[in-house]
């Protein structure tokens, strides 16, 4: 891996001189996680190309299979919290969660909306992201 600012070239005839060296990559996953009571659901590894046709499938088909461990009585009450990412916002997913949550959903054009100006912070942002970096980091060193 290289860094564009780690690299420096010193030339005689042209000092203004510039390497590149096209090796440094971007790395980045799409993670899903949910907390419902006591029970950490996931993590989940999404399409890296998230759609809202990609975020539909996931929800109608692996979805309901990581709950299997949550009890019917928690599921049955539970309230489902998501941003408004344009995945999370598209009108088919959005139809699916007024059927599947009714007015239990919270998001940008829910029945509950995002506070304005929220500052996103839940359990997942306290401890669960922070957590995976730092195993993911510590691996790489």
């Amino acid at each position: 891996m290289f860094n564009f600012h780690n690299q420096h070239k010193w030339a005689v005839d042209n000092p203004h001189a510039v390497e590149e060296l096209r090796h440094e990559q971007q790395f980045s996953l799409n993670v899903w996680c949910f907390i419902v009571g006591d029970h950490l659901v996931g993590p989940y590894f999404l399409p890296q190309r998230l759609t809202g046709e990609s975020y539909l499938e996931f929800r109608k088909t692996d979805f309901p299979t990581l709950l299997e461990d949550v009890p019917l009585y928690i599921r049955m009450g539970m309230y489902f919290m998501h941003d408004g990412a344009p995945p999370h916002f598209s009108r088919a997913a959005r139809d699916y969660l007024d059927l599947t949550f009714q007015d239990r959903w919270i998001g940008r054009g829910g029945p509950i909306l995002w506070s304005p100006r929220s500052p996103d912070l839940n359990p997942l942002d306290y401890f669960l992201w922070g957590h995976h970096k730092y195993v993911v980091y510590e691996t790489l060193k």
